[in-house]
């Protein structure tokens, strides 16, 4: 007894040591510091490394993740490395490659999604997320906008994540994508993310000049080499930075329930790019009406509706079956790069500097439950629009009254503008419907002339969740 009075205080000691170590063990004490996160249950998750996150080559990044199911990189890092075998791969195109180069070096990848694109616009799903590589090089060809809007809309993903080698600078185009559902979009190594549904920003994240987008520029806050690792599960999105331990340096999370569109199955193309139209050459034969009323300056633009003869070319009643047919992009360019762009070459008439073209289209629905109308149009010079023997739109062109011997602005080739015409729905009808239009060059020498149209309108809808 007198030895354990001697050392009680020793036992004691003792004791509450044991205790205290058995209590660090039960509750494990974090030892990896705040970078570190708790990752939840997946969907799918993939690498991607950016131009400027490339420090280390791509082969020395999947060495190090193999974990990883897949990888992407813009198409220059990857080229740098031929003989690396790439079954997990998925190139960025960023022009460093022609298309012919492209579909020879990746002959893997999904055929030909979009014509004339080679295997350079693709997409695939994993999980519940769609990944859409674009081309960012023809970024303004509007069949590849169309063949996006598709692709989501036919099988509709929680996810939707667009790869891009070069940031589109046209708010139009990140509008479509929000509209579209599109979520995140990767361009080089500047994460863009769909501002309603960032539940969590990065110690860096930016607006953008882009109504609804935010941006994470990934290699102003980390100078170290870096990969991103991107991650979802049922409703939640997460893109982190890791540095080459795979630890997280910092992340940004989404939650899609929490995104409210209109549906994008809503809009519809009644007329569609790249359709069969019936065209002609302006000329002083071709009889033009100046309705009444109708001010010739254009200083007080008539407001009512007004008729148009038959006879009138813009009439739907027209009898239009002497002129040509063809199928657009209509036009003539001097250059070998706009050339490939037309499908129906025209003659360069030193005679007048204008065509007319014309199409009758089926109206299913009723103009009362149609919210929006929208004109979607590439061209060159100017133009004039007429949708059932009225006008509904002009731009690069002088108002008032128009011959076919009239000259446009001069101005540079506009591809794929969206022009919201909302006050024109009234001109619609159930049932057939015809749409006539003029474009004029800025010269009767010019060597440009470039139309293509597609009219498209969107249901009424309320807003929903997803």
């Amino acid at each position: 007894m007198s030895v354990l009075k001697s050392y009680k205080l020793f036992w004691i000691t003792m004791a509450m040591v044991l205790v205290i170590t058995g209590l660090s063990f039960a509750t494990q004490i974090p030892t990896q510091g705040a970078k570190e996160w708790s990752r939840p249950a997946v969907s799918f998750t993939f690498g991607y490394v950016g131009g400027e996150s490339g420090k280390l080559d791509i082969s020395e990044w999947m060495k190090r993740t193999q974990g990883t199911p897949f990888f992407a990189a813009p198409d220059a890092l990857f080229a740098e490395n031929p003989q690396m075998p790439a079954p997990n791969f998925y190139p960025v195109y960023d022009g460093s490659n022609s298309i012919e180069q492209w579909d020879t070096a990746y002959g893997t990848l999904p055929a030909e999604m979009l014509a004339g694109y080679g295997r350079s616009v693709y997409t695939f799903d994993y999980g519940n997320a769609r990944f859409l590589f674009l081309n960012a090089t023809k970024i303004d060809d509007p069949r590849q906008m169309e063949w996006l809007r598709g692709t989501v809309k036919n099988n509709q993903q929680v996810h939707n994540v667009v790869l891009l080698g070069e940031e589109p600078k046209s708010a139009a185009f990140w509008a479509d994508l929000r509209e579209i559902g599109v979520n995140v979009v990767l361009v080089q190594d500047t994460v863009y993310a769909l501002e309603q549904v960032v539940s969590q920003q990065t110690a860096e994240y930016k607006p953008t000049a882009y109504e609804g987008w935010g941006m994470w520029q990934v290699s102003e806050q980390v100078g170290e080499p870096h990969m991103l690792r991107v991650e979802g599960n049922e409703n939640k999105l997460f893109v982190v930075a890791v540095d080459q331990n795979g630890d997280a340096i910092d992340r940004l999370e989404q939650d899609v329930s929490k995104m409210v569109f209109t549906d994008p199955l809503l809009e519809r193309a009644a007329v569609s790019m790249q359709s069969v139209w019936r065209f002609t050459p302006g000329r002083g034969d071709i009889k033009a009406v100046i309705p009444e009323g109708f001010d010739v300056t254009g200083e007080y633009p008539i407001t009512q509706p007004y008729n148009l003869p038959p006879d009138d070319w813009r009439h739907p009643e027209y009898d239009d079956n002497a002129w040509q047919i063809g199928r657009g992009p209509f036009g003539h360019a001097k250059e070998r790069t706009y050339r490939e762009r037309i499908e129906t070459k025209l003659p360069n008439d030193m005679e007048s500097p204008s065509y007319y073209f014309r199409k009758t289209f089926v109206l299913d629905d009723d103009p009362a439950q149609i919210e929006n109308l929208l004109l979607h149009i590439s061209f060159e010079d100017g133009f004039i629009a007429y949708l059932n023997g009225e006008e509904i739109y002009r731009d690069a062109i002088r108002t008032g009254l128009v011959q076919h011997s009239s000259l446009a602005e001069v101005g540079e080739w506009t591809f794929y503008r969206r022009i919201p015409i909302k006050n024109q729905i009234s001109r619609l009808k159930q049932g057939v419907n015809t749409l006539a239009v003029e474009v004029h060059r800025a010269h009767p020498k010019s060597p440009n002339l470039f139309f293509d149209l597609s009219l498209s309108y969107e249901k009424k809808a309320g807003e929903q969740a997803r």
